[in-house]
């Protein structure tokens, strides 16, 4: 049986084997990498089952927007050209670095939790103390003379600790222009780490030339675990994440019996910040049949409204730009 099986097999490639060479030779070329990155439509994460609180989860019906993003090939690039949902953007950094990218990800994510957390307990009137402020490096800019890395934790500087962003500042704003200063760091690995830094100036800023992201430790009374999978990283899912919580330690059902779709950054007082992405996020609302889908007010607002009404999409919007009105909305829908 075998054995005319593969002579079926091998008469069939001697045939036939002009063909098969083009075919591969055509998949070959469809499948090498060009220098853009292709955008669609995404869709939506359940929030609430991401979270439980004293080892139990909401059933409330959150949601929180994503994007699809990726490499683009030559088959991915060419449906860019004919398919009006798939846009495509051209890579200007060809030194982009994957493993950067994540780390920073990962951090802006822990940050998002961080926040989404301090401010839906604290507008819940629960006990919450921070207890720490740790900063992180999640830029390098160009005009930049060190040797500090994306994902170092800032310890120390010429032997000063800064508490918070705030003392950070003062530290440099302290410091010379062209003065150079040392700073003791936790890298990537969690290995103590000593790194050098220029004192620049940009538009009356002494700066190190980085970007620093402020990640809090608390106490809090309950027991509250966030898990994303390996994939879902970012900032944007900020908002969401704090209503889900806010819901959740009030026992409100917010959502009611409607599908709540929504992006936004959040910060510890409760203001909600823009995000990237919108018409592509509002695209996976869409698809996933949200009723409404919350976003953040200023230009983001304008450009789901705009793409609803190009579109013809049912699905009634909101803007957001702080917590409190934001649960007074979805109280009175």
């Amino acid at each position: 049986m075998i054995t005319k099986l593969y002579e079926a097999i091998k008469k069939y490639i001697k045939e036939n084997y002009k063909f098969l060479i083009t075919i591969i030779v055509l998949f070959a070329i469809l499948s090498i990498p060009v220098p853009y990155y292709i955008y669609s439509g995404g869709g939506t994460i359940d929030v609430a089952n991401r979270i439980t609180i004293d080892n139990k989860k909401s059933k409330q019906n959150f949601y929180m927007c994503y994007v699809e993003q990726m490499r683009a090939n030559v088959f991915s690039l060419g449906l860019s050209f004919i398919i009006p949902s798939i846009d495509r953007e051209k890579i200007v950094n060809e030194d982009y670095n994957k493993e950067e990218e994540n780390i920073i990800n990962d951090i802006l994510l822990e940050e998002s939790k961080s926040n989404a957390i301090i401010n839906a307990f604290t507008k819940a009137s629960k006990n919450i103390d921070i207890t720490k402020e740790k900063l992180y490096i999640t830029h390098i800019y160009e005009e930049a003379d060190t040797n500090l890395k994306v994902g170092d934790e800032i310890k120390s500087i010429n032997g000063i600790s800064p508490k918070s962003l705030e003392d950070f500042k003062n530290v440099i704003n302290n410091i010379k222009v062209g003065d150079t200063v040392n700073i003791d760091v936790v890298d990537k690995n969690k290995k103590d780490k000593k790194r050098y830094a220029k004192i620049i100036e940009i538009e009356d800023e002494r700066l190190v030339g980085v970007g620093v992201t402020t990640n809090y430790e608390y106490k809090i009374n309950d027991d509250i675990n966030i898990e994303f999978k390996g994939n879902e990283t970012g900032p944007s899912g900020g908002f969401m994440m704090s209503l889900a919580i806010y819901d959740k330690l009030l026992d409100l059902d917010l959502s009611k019996d409607k599908k709540i779709c929504g992006t936004g950054t959040i910060s510890i007082d409760g203001q909600i910040g823009e995000i990237g992405g919108v018409k592509y996020k509002l695209m996976g609302a869409v698809e996933d049949e949200c009723d409404i889908f919350l976003v953040p007010s200023g230009d983001n607002y304008k450009e789901a409204l705009k793409e609803k009404n190009n579109n013809d999409y049912k699905i009634n919007i909101y803007q957001v730009n702080n917590f409190l009105d934001t649960v007074e909305y979805l109280k009175n829908i």
